[in-house]
């Protein structure tokens, strides 16, 4: 699973995400980090990678919204 625009997700359902769906692995994308993420990544509790430029021949990017409960 793909969480673009980090920030826009609070704790509560990046947490309820994870326990829904516990095999799936999830990568969340941001412009700039929020700062518990960048904490995170300095002390190595989390991975965090830089992509400078996009990839050659990219497409576009479909969206889907799901409502938890």
């Amino acid at each position: 699973m793909v969480i673009d625009e980090e920030q826009r997700f609070g704790v509560r359902h990046k947490e309820l995400l994870k326990e829904r769906f516990k095999l799936v692995d999830v990568l969340t994308l941001s412009a700039t980090p929020i700062p518990r993420t960048l904490y995170l990544s300095l002390v190595g509790a989390k991975d965090m990678s830089s992509i400078e430029t996009s990839p050659p021949n990219r497409l576009p990017v479909e969206t889907v919204v799901w409502r938890l409960r």
